[in-house]
């Protein structure tokens, strides 16, 4: 299997969990990923389990990267994005009891909705401070 085989199964899983309306728990993604796929037999098999849970929890991380907050969303996939709106995505990565979760917009709490909205806030000021500081230092550079 190659890596972008591997990383197009974490996000069809994604997907189908968005459109069934499913809030999905990062952890099971990986659990579901290892399952699809045959166990490892003989002496190392332990070593390969690991390396594999190891391995597909970095591929889950890197297909979720997509639900978290960037200063510069010109990445966020259309097919992602909620009909109607340019930018607000059809699930979030959400926070719940100490564990990290993929939530269908439509099954997100006011709560988490306003956190998300704080969240992207913050992070807006912190580009514009960001953009400030270096226009400050521009106007003290000498050339």
């Amino acid at each position: 299997m190659k890596q972008s085989e591997l990383l197009a199964e974490v996000e069809r899983l994604i997907e189908e969990a968005i459109a069934e309306e499913r809030a999905t728990d990062t952890r099971w993604l990986v659990q579901r990923v290892l399952a699809s796929h045959a166990d490892p037999e003989g002496p190392d098999a332990d070593l390969y389990l690991l390396c594999a849970h190891e391995h597909v929890t970095t591929t889950v991380r890197t297909a979720l990267r997509r639900y978290r907050p960037k200063p510069n969303e010109e990445e966020t996939k259309d097919q992602w994005v909620l009909p109607g709106f340019e930018r607000l995505q059809k699930a979030y990565l959400v926070e719940r009891d100490g564990k990290s979760w993929v939530v269908p917009i439509v099954k997100m709490t006011r709560a988490e909705k306003e956190a998300k909205a704080a969240e992207y806030r913050r992070i807006g000021a912190g580009c514009y401070e960001h953009a400030d500081e270096l226009e400050r230092y521009l106007q003290q550079d000498q050339p």
